[in-house]
């Protein structure tokens, strides 16, 4: 239901922005790229990101998340052609080990299992997957806008079709309490759509994408300031966390052959 709702609604604010100005170009490589990018996230990789964060709270998940500059780093160069260096590579070792000590958190909950971490690096795997092929639709562009909102409404389409699945965990449930929370993630989404793909429109993905899954630090400092009660941050947690944001700024501040 969240990502359903968020999709939807970001989508539709983002194609009234489209519509107020002269109508970018739209190609059958922007539409196959979005059409991509719409399946991989944030119809697969928030469906997964979601689960996981009902089995482990809100910190975890989003640090496991946060590895997702190494998938796109990786496929990005096996199928773009982009450049790899030794900064790329150590901040990679350095989001991986930052992984494996969250993995080994011990957690109070009773029932927690590692097994749910896969939902996760899932989730992972798919966002990395879909700065890539973002990165294919919108080359050569003269505007990233359309893209920006050609996803998440391809990806709205996707999961209503989640509506004729007879099966209790893909039934829709919007309660009223939850719609201030979901309408304003709508609106942050509107914005990091845009913003995303207008980086992706100008630079390479492995310098890009680093910068763009740093969410790690601001959701580990948002959830102790307003999830005290509900999020349990130790120094595992914490660590963790550290290794994975100073491996995504590596990346980040990478440049080709250093």
């Amino acid at each position: 239901t969240a990502a359903w709702f968020t999709s939807g609604t970001s989508g539709l604010i983002l194609w009234l922005i489209v519509l107020a100005s002269p109508m970018p170009e739209i190609t059958g490589r922007l539409i196959l790229g979005a059409s991509a990018a719409a399946l991989f996230s944030p119809f697969l990789a928030r469906i997964s990101l979601y689960i996981a964060y009902s089995r482990l709270g809100l910190s975890r998940p989003t640090v496991v998340a946060g590895t997702s500059p190494v998938w796109a780093t990786i496929l990005a160069i096996l199928f773009l052609g982009e450049p790899l260096s030794v900064p790329i590579a150590l901040g990679t070792l350095s989001t991986t080990a930052g992984v494996v000590l969250l993995a080994y958190e011990k957690l109070p909950r009773t029932d927690w299992k590692k097994i749910h971490l896969a939902f996760a690096l899932f989730a992972a795997i798919c966002f990395g997957t879909r700065d890539v092929v973002g990165r294919f639709g919108v080359q050569g562009l003269a505007s990233p806008l359309v893209a920006a909102a050609l996803v998440p409404t391809i990806a709205s389409i996707l999961l209503s079709c989640l509506f004729f699945i007879r099966n209790d965990p893909f039934r829709y449930h919007l309660e009223r309490k939850a719609l201030p929370g979901f309408c304003i993630a709508s609106l942050l989404y509107v914005n990091a759509y845009f913003s995303m793909f207008t980086a992706l429109h100008g630079s390479q993905v492995v310098f890009v994408t680093a910068a763009i899954h740093a969410a790690p630090l601001f959701t580990l400092l948002l959830s102790y300031l307003f999830l005290r009660k509900q999020e349990r941050l130790s120094v595992r947690v914490v660590g963790g966390a550290f290794l994975v944001v100073l491996g995504v700024t590596a990346i980040a501040l990478a440049r080709p052959g250093a």
